[in-house]
């Protein structure tokens, strides 16, 4: 085994004592002395590579030094001007070995050198993201379900915002909201991107009333109806008063029939709320009056055939019904009635 170069002499001889020597010269050529380093992933343990990255590996000797490289689970492909460079996309615990070539004397003697670098899949995290739907106007709230480990940070419209497992928006919404949120699990980061959809409210189009108007007696009942449609299925209605709450009859249909017991404007509101449970409301007026109280004054005993005067105390519009409660006049109360009398009558 020669481990330098020189000039080796051997000598032989025979049992009779002859001898012969002879000489040669003997070059001994360096090997490669190749090394394998990382080029693009710089982590802490030098040997972990987090699950689907791309891991590049550079071979190191001399210039004019080629490169053949093996793996025990990945086909490689070589690529720099000698082969020195690979670029595996790591998916398992992998061993790559390089073999590094050097040839001297027009390529009749080659010296060869080889090395070994392991990597270790590191574990990436996995998570989701769920943004349960929000009414419009309403804030939402956001949960993470991942890998044991994970820390997380959250971001909305490239801002940092939170960091952990859940998010409560408690800003208003009013749009669609994307939420982006890095875990991180040693050294591996993922990024994913949760959305809160907005749902639109109920639209009430209309408060209608029967009878039609704003105005009542107060002995009198009026029903609401409210009309709305949504986005998000069937519709229920609830009302309420800012008076007179005892005097609301709901319906079935979602309707409801006021009675009310004192005089004056109250307020009533519909809410309408559809199965996501978004609702909206809406307002109508109504004003309650007081029934009048009427005396007649005037002729009591006239001739046949002649007008008897009658007139009603206080200020209104007066209507004169026969006893067939048909309309003879309609007047102001101040303004007399002078109907002609030609027998007993009854206005």
């Amino acid at each position: 085994y020669v481990k330098k170069g020189g000039i080796y002499t051997v000598e032989a001889s025979n049992e009779n004592g002859c001898k012969q020597t002879e000489s040669r010269e003997i070059t001994v050529y360096d090997r490669p002395n190749v090394t394998i380093t990382r080029q693009n992933i710089n982590y802490t343990d030098d040997q972990k590579v987090c699950d689907g990255d791309v891991l590049t590996l550079k071979a190191s000797g001399n210039s004019s030094t080629t490169y053949t490289w093996k793996s025990n689970n990945i086909t490689l492909t070589a690529n720099g001007n000698n082969g020195e460079l690979i670029s595996p996309t790591i998916t398992s615990d992998s061993t790559f070995k390089v073999i590094a070539y050097e040839t001297y004397e027009g390529n009749t003697i080659t010296c060869k050198d080889s090395t070994e670098y392991k990597a270790i899949k590191a574990i990436v995290p996995s998570f989701t993201i769920t943004a349960t739907p929000v009414c419009k106007g309403n804030s939402s709230r956001a949960v993470i379900t991942g890998t044991d480990g994970t820390t997380y940070i959250w971001s909305k419209n490239g801002n940092v915002i939170q960091t952990g497992g859940t998010y409560h928006d408690e800003e208003a919404l009013n749009e669609t909201t994307t939420y982006s949120v890095t875990g991180t699990l040693g050294h591996c980061t993922k990024t994913e991107s949760g959305r809160a959809e907005i749902l639109n409210l109920p639209v009430i189009s209309s408060i209608t009333t029967d009878p039609i108007g704003n105005e009542m007696c107060l002995t009198d009942t009026k029903t609401l109806s409210a009309t709305a449609t949504s986005e998000n299925g069937d519709i229920s209605y609830s009302w309420t008063s800012n008076k007179d709450v005892s005097s609301m009859n709901p319906q079935a249909d979602g309707s409801v029939i006021i009675s009310p017991n004192q005089t004056g404007q109250r307020t009533y509101t519909v809410k309408a709320t559809d199965e996501s449970q978004c609702f909206s409301t809406k307002q109508i007026d109504i004003n309650v009056n007081d029934i009048p109280s009427i005396t007649v004054i005037g002729d009591r005993r006239v001739c046949p055939n002649t007008e008897a005067e009658l007139k009603v105390q206080g200020n209104y519009t007066v209507n004169w019904y026969d006893t067939n409660d048909r309309l003879i006049e309609t007047s102001n109360s101040s303004e007399a009635f002078k109907p002609i009398i030609t027998k007993d009558t009854t206005f």
